[in-house]
């Protein structure tokens, strides 16, 4: 398993809707614009990586991919704001 953070500043709405759609898919959203991914195989990296590239205006946007050790290392979170990944839900 690889573990990976992505961050993203993005331009167009359209464009920052789609690739949010592909990162959400991969783990969940921590921040507005940072996802903590969970990545099987090494070339799903790479297959990501192409995905972005033909999602996004390399002109005008830019995205950051972050790769973490095998092992994700302790994380500090300081403030009690959630986003999808911290909030309970109940599914019936």
């Amino acid at each position: 398993m690889t573990y990976a953070l992505a961050m993203y500043d993005i331009a167009c709405n359209r464009r920052r809707a789609r690739l949010s759609d592909l990162l959400i898919e991969l783990g969940p959203r921590v921040q507005q614009s940072v996802f903590e991914l969970d990545i099987n195989k090494s070339r799903d990296l790479a297959a990501l990586r192409s995905s972005i590239t033909n999602v996004i205006d390399p002109a005008e946007d830019q995205v950051r991919l972050y790769q973490l050790p095998a092992i994700a290392p302790h994380r500090t979170i300081i403030g009690n704001r959630t986003f999808q990944e911290r909030i309970p839900y109940l599914i019936l």
